[in-house]
């Protein structure tokens, strides 16, 4: 997500643009946007990048699916029906793919984790998910985390990115 703060006449104003993250930096290099939130850090001494927020990843599955109520091991995981959303932020995807062996083939697999939900409501499969995606679901009964028991997720940082020029006109939103 990109914002602009002011216009021309440094009258106060917000702008949002959802774009892809390359944009988004591109267009903040550029003098477009004052501030972006991006996934990816961007390592410029110019600019002044933070870890913005931290979103776990859980395993869910459909709420109505009893199995392992009282969690799951890595082991139990492999043999069952994973749907696999191929992360591209940091880490992640590499570390799901890791936990399955060489060449796993997944019954499904997508790109966006928002789209794969419907392919776990009323269904005996699992994914994981960022916890903030999930939470929504998880509230309304249609999806329930499952605990994992013997390893552990990595953490999806968002970095909030701007100019260090302009660091006090954003910093007070956002931070």
């Amino acid at each position: 997500m990109g914002m602009s703060f002011f216009d021309g006449e440094m009258k106060p104003m917000l702008d949002v643009f959802l774009l892809e993250t390359s944009q988004l930096l591109e267009q903040l290099q550029s003098d477009i946007f004052d501030v972006v939130f991006s996934y990816i850090p961007l390592r410029n001494p110019k600019f002044h990048c933070e870890i913005y927020k931290e979103d776990p990843m859980i395993l869910v599955t459909d709420w109505n699916n009893r199995k392992y109520q009282k969690g799951i091991r890595q082991e139990e995981l492999l043999q069952e029906n994973y749907l696999m959303c191929n992360f591209a932020l940091q880490n992640v995807g590499q570390f799901i793919r890791n936990l399955f062996p060489k060449y796993h083939q997944f019954s499904l697999e997508i790109d966006d984790c928002s789209k794969i939900i419907p392919f776990l409501i009323g269904q005996q499969n699992y994914t994981f998910l960022p916890k903030d995606t999930a939470v929504s679901y998880i509230k309304e009964k249609k999806l329930r985390e499952v605990e994992l028991l013997d390893f552990q997720t990595p953490v999806i940082n968002s970095y909030i990115i701007g100019k260090k020029s302009k660091k006090n006109l954003w910093e007070s939103m956002f931070t």
